[in-house]
């Protein structure tokens, strides 16, 4: 989708724009980057994408995962799509606040392998459980909790 097809289809450029009419247009990746529970049931119905990245928090309503799940419309949840900044400010937190010298491209080195071992463990949940996505990541982020407070012998 590129702004000259929007601008044909909706209008001028800087047009105002229905949203759910953008929602309908069919492309490879819709990024739902702003707005929350923007897709209940029957809007993940009438999307025409093959994935959506959340990078808004929850613009995807819990009715809809199920309706994505049936449709093989692949899901990359909020919680994923967006850790990598959250993470890397803690990561430079830490180090500031130790004295240490912050190396950027280290810490970004040793982020960008934890956020590829976190994705290949929730979407090996995802597609071995028959989980939407969402649910996987909070399986996979409980089970590592339960295995860090059995192994501190606070339970598990």
């Amino acid at each position: 989708l590129t702004p000259e097809a929007l601008a044909g289809g909706f209008g001028a450029v800087g047009a105002a724009v229905e949203p759910a009419a953008l929602l309908r247009q069919e492309v490879d990746v819709l990024v739902l980057a702003s707005g929350a529970q923007l897709i209940d049931a029957e809007a993940a119905g009438a999307l025409r994408c093959k994935a959506l990245l959340e990078l808004a928090r929850w613009p995807i309503l819990s009715e809809a995962d199920a309706v994505l799940l049936q449709r093989g419309v692949a899901v990359l949840p909020h919680l994923l799509a967006g850790a990598g900044g959250l993470l890397m400010d803690h990561a430079l937190w830490r180090a500031r606040r130790a004295g240490e010298p912050a190396d950027d491209e280290a810490l970004a080195n040793g982020l960008a392998a934890g956020m590829d071992r976190a994705f290949r463990r929730v979407w090996a949940a995802a597609l071995g459980e028959g989980l939407p996505a969402r649910t996987a990541a909070f399986a996979v982020a409980l089970r590592h909790l339960a295995a860090v407070a059995a192994a501190q012998g606070r339970g598990g």
